[in-house]
């Protein structure tokens, strides 16, 4: 997002629309969210392999988290996002603004999600 963000320096964040990734999905087990991240690299595929290691890194999810993931699907803009989380949680996910852009950018730059510009403004 960065390199992005820096060629196109009069994007705004609360502008582009979050996508989560194809091979990255939420799964619930048990009653708990959870983050599913393949592990598809020719050395890791060895070492599953090899030395029967798990397919994929299960990341654990709390509440917030599970909640953002689920609009990221390229529809709703980082504003959206925040307004939802607003009305959701209310004061539980206060400071709002801050933690979801750390949160994303945390994801962008792990590649789990991609930053769109959104094509289309959405009328409500």
């Amino acid at each position: 997002m960065k390199k992005w963000l820096r060629r196109n320096a009069t994007l705004n964040l609360m502008t582009l629309a979050p996508c989560l990734r194809t091979p990255y999905s939420i799964n619930e087990f048990e009653g708990t969210s959870y983050l599913v991240i393949p592990r598809m690299t020719a050395l890791e595929r060895l070492v599953i392999r090899w030395f029967n290691q798990p397919k994929a890194h299960w990341l654990k999810l709390d509440n917030l988290g599970r909640f953002v993931l689920t609009y990221c699907d390229g529809t709703h803009t980082v504003s959206e996002i925040e307004e939802l989380l607003m009305t959701h949680y209310g004061e539980e996910a206060e400071p709002t603004l801050p933690r979801l852009v750390k949160f994303l950018q945390i994801l962008d730059a792990h590649h789990i999600i991609s930053m769109n510009v959104q094509k289309t403004s959405r009328s409500s």
